[in-house]
């Protein structure tokens, strides 16, 4: 498995909007080959999402698909220009169920 994060700096407003268009994202990302798995991360300066594939190419069309989105849905909200980081999954354990969105 791979993952790959992404990390919006600066965009206090980019999580509000992403929760509003959350089955937007969900059919985006879902669709995805290998799409195993997707998180939504309010942070103090903005939000970051966690996408992991089967591989590394899986991860690579998440980015493209996500920056597509923000391009064409959001581009006039700040911080939507991420910081990616990526690589194999060297573990995991645990399941994360999903949720609606218990934001604050």
């Amino acid at each position: 498995m791979h993952t790959t994060i992404r990390i919006y700096k600066g965009a206090t407003e980019l999580n509000k909007a992403l929760v509003q268009r959350r089955s937007e994202i969900e059919k985006l990302i879902k669709n995805v080959p290998g799409f195993k798995a997707y998180q939504l991360i309010s942070t103090s300066d903005g939000v970051a999402s966690v996408t992991t594939c089967d591989d590394r190419s899986g991860c690579e069309k998440s980015n493209q698909v996500a920056a597509e989105f923000l391009r064409t849905n959001l581009s006039t909200l700040k911080g939507t220009k991420p910081e990616l980081y990526s690589g194999d999954v060297t573990f995991s354990f645990g399941e994360i169920p999903a949720t609606a969105g218990t934001h604050k």
